[in-house]
């Protein structure tokens, strides 16, 4: 995946959360687009973090 599908508040979030950018690393291709879209979807800062903070909850899998 291109680093230019990454939508700009996903990337800054996983720039600023540490544990949110490790979960993301481990994520299968499949998971991150998942992840991708609903960043696509999100209109605004509160619920980014919201989305930025379920990244970094997840240890073993990405759960919507």
């Amino acid at each position: 995946m291109e680093y230019e599908d990454i939508p700009l508040g996903l990337s800054f979030g996983l720039a600023t959360n540490v544990r949110a950018s490790a979960a993301y690393g481990e994520m299968s291709e499949g998971e991150r687009k998942q992840v991708i879209e609903e960043a696509r979807g999100v209109n605004n800062k509160a619920d980014m973090e919201a989305l930025i903070n379920r990244i970094g909850r997840s240890s073993d899998t990405w759960n919507m």
